[in-house]
């Protein structure tokens, strides 16, 4: 019964270890500013240089403004609209009403798993409450595009995807590359390692008299580590169970 808690302690120290450190968080941008996005890695996106513009699609239906709220109204109507008077993106409907789809303070960076590029995602409730419009605008970096160009890929109900094309869309370097958490942790493991192993040979030469392989702290541990690894690893797939171990 000592064993299997020992193996299943074993087991959840495995996972704890592929928790502590991920695969793939340096893909994910952060939220810095809602004009910004950073990476682990100190890369991300940054489109500030586009807020003193606003970009029509060609079906000049939908009107966008980076990083800032502007008076986007159409002014078709022969009502006296007030909903896109200060907004980030507008949407003129069949009726030739300006509706409001998304604040810039609302809108969320989103790193697809199956894309290398980014999305900026607006998603803004209706005047009366009744409607969340979600409005996904998919970044693609076009280094050689003179000017920025927004596209619609498609409307589906009341989700909007569209696409900007420009050269202010790229991923660029927007920190200096420091220590990640992961290298911070190897770097920590590295230094109690030594403390553990030169602090522990020092303390039973001088307490014990210890010689040779004596200087290892805990050396019967170290000494049946592989054993109970290999005893863990089959313990594992066999699903804990103890009628699978005991034919092993």
């Amino acid at each position: 019964m000592n064993i299997k808690m020992d193996l299943c302690y074993l087991r959840l120290l495995i996972l704890a270890i592929f928790v502590i450190f991920p695969c793939n968080s340096s893909a994910q941008c952060i939220k810095s500013t809602p004009c910004t996005c950073i990476r682990e890695d100190g890369m991300g996106y940054d489109i500030t240089s586009l807020n003193n513009k606003k970009y029509v699609v060609a079906e000049k239906n939908i009107t966008f403004s980076p990083c800032k709220n502007s008076n986007l109204t159409f002014n078709l109507s022969r009502f006296n609209e007030t909903e896109c008077n200060s907004t980030s993106i507008c949407w003129l409907n069949a009726k030739n009403q300006s509706i409001d789809l998304g604040k810039f303070e609302e809108g969320v960076w989103e790193s697809p798993n199956d894309s290398k590029n980014v999305n900026l995602v607006f998603r803004h409730n209706s005047a009366n409450k009744s409607i969340i419009y979600e409005t996904k605008i998919n970044l693609i970096c076009c280094p050689n595009c003179v000017k920025s160009i927004l596209n619609i890929d498609s409307i589906i109900g009341t989700k909007y995807n569209l696409t900007l094309l420009s050269s202010k869309t790229c991923l660029i370097r927007l920190k200096s590359l420091g220590l990640s958490t992961g290298s911070v942790l190897v770097i920590l493991l590295c230094v109690f390692s030594s403390l553990y192993f030169i602090g522990g040979a020092v303390a039973l030469k001088v307490f014990r008299g210890a010689v040779g392989l004596e200087l290892i702290p805990n050396y019967d541990f170290w000494s049946d580590l592989p054993g109970l690894v290999r005893d863990g690893v089959a313990f594992t797939f066999s699903g804990c169970s103890i009628v699978s171990y005991e034919r092993i």
